[in-house]
């Protein structure tokens, strides 16, 4: 009886530790690290290096002017950029079956799905590769896709290949969504909007939200841009204002006659003509005839 109670016990154990182990798992590596970036394991951060192993469960952060690129174990190649923080939540691969879940807290994500013969992706389908928002849950079927979540908007432009995407708070309202296209979710409680992704989307350099960030401050924006006057600009300018006023004319000062050119006719103004004078004409006629005055106007 101790025997089998003992390895019942075991058994046990085993149950209890072959979940933690499978979790624990190396699912991929760091091929690339740039600037501060940092994993986090078991609540602990740690500087993320080349080469440096990945698990399930794993939070990558890259901090600014940081970005990291990740390749997993199936040849999937993971890309985060800056200001940008992600959770490996989820990711198994057995054989030609994929299970994977990544949750995006905020920023942006590429993602570069390694096509299988035989393996299909989808949302019923028994593989699945999945990103999570706070706002949306993003599917692919073997593709290239950039997912990004800043300013309370969700976005996935797919670069190539095809997916699926809905709210997660309507899981019923899914929308295919293929490449060339830009999938978006503005409001928690919205469906998802697809529409044509715009050629700096597709280059992957700039996000719908940061647009809007851009919009949010155009006064602050164009006070950046334009550059402060120097002390000494600031003097000429007034001192220019100033010359300029001193050679205006006055009210009470008349200004100079301006001479024609020798070869101009001078203007002359029927109010300069003057008027003839009024006088009286005597006309002497013959002897006989009279005399007689008139005057001519």
């Amino acid at each position: 009886m101790t025997t089998k109670r003992f390895l019942q016990v075991g058994l046990v154990l085993l149950s209890l530790l072959l979940p933690l182990s499978l979790h624990a798992a190396t699912v991929g590596n760091f091929t690339t690290v740039t600037g501060p970036v940092t994993v986090s394991r078991a609540g602990k951060a740690q500087p993320a290096v080349k080469d440096a192993a990945v698990e399930a469960g794993d939070v990558v952060a890259a901090g600014e002017q940081a970005r990291a690129e990740i390749r997993f174990a199936d040849g999937t190649i993971m890309r985060v950029a800056r200001n940008s923080k992600v959770e490996i939540n989820r990711y198994l691969v057995q054989g030609q079956r994929v299970d994977v879940k990544l949750k995006l807290a905020t920023g942006t994500i590429q993602n570069i799905v390694t096509p299988l013969p035989g393996r299909v992706f989808g949302k019923d389908a028994p593989n699945r590769f999945e990103v999570d928002t706070p706002t949306a849950t993003c599917g692919v079927r073997g593709t290239d896709f950039i997912t990004s979540y800043q300013n309370g908007v969700s976005q996935t432009t797919f670069l190539s290949g095809a997916g699926y995407a809905f709210n997660i708070r309507l899981p019923q309202q899914v929308v295919a969504v293929s490449a060339g296209q830009t999938m978006e979710i503005r409001k928690t409680d919205a469906p998802p909007v697809v529409r044509p992704a715009t050629p700096v989307e597709m280059s992957g350099k700039e996000t719908a939200a940061g647009a809007k960030e851009k919009e949010a401050k155009p006064e602050e924006a164009a006070k950046k841009e334009e550059p402060a006057a120097k002390p000494e600009e600031k003097k000429d300018a007034a001192e220019v204002k100033k010359a300029e006023a001193e050679a205006a004319p006055k009210p009470e000062q008349k200004a100079e006659a301006v001479r024609p050119k020798a070869d101009q006719p001078l203007a002359f103004t029927p109010a300069e003509t003057p008027k003839p004078p009024k006088i009286n004409v005597q006309t002497v006629l013959p002897p006989n005839k009279g005399h007689i005055s008139k005057s001519r106007p």
